[in-house]
């Protein structure tokens, strides 16, 4: 929310957005990486090992960036719902994020012309 109020307050309406876009990603790591922490904790089983905090971050962060070694994986229904999620969401934060840089890169724009 102050990141929203922020954004509808500022000068420079590009840079807010993207500080909001950066502020949304990490919330978005942290929760995914929680999710699967605790899966890993109270529903055993979920994925082919018990995953730390770090693991979890590990795991988030290789499906964020779709880069998917395959040492972790997603084994019950649950966890892979979780995943699914996840991967679908990052396409829409990805396409957020280019949507923004197009903003910034036409707000530069105008302003050279002007």
């Amino acid at each position: 929310m102050w990141e929203v109020r922020k954004f509808t307050r500022s000068v420079h309406p590009g840079a807010a957005a993207m500080e909001m876009l950066v502020a949304l990603a990490s919330f978005y790591i942290v929760a995914f990486a929680t999710t699967y922490f605790l899966f890993s904790e109270y529903a055993s089983g979920s994925f082919n090992e018990r995953l730390t905090r770090v693991d979890a971050l590990y795991f988030c962060l290789t499906v964020f960036t779709t880069t998917g070694f395959g040492d972790i994986a997603a084994v019950s229904q649950g966890a892979r719902i979780a995943v699914s999620l996840q991967m679908g969401s990052t396409l829409v934060l990805v396409g957020l994020g280019l949507r923004f840089l197009n903003l910034l890169v036409n707000q530069r724009r105008q302003a050279t012309r002007g």
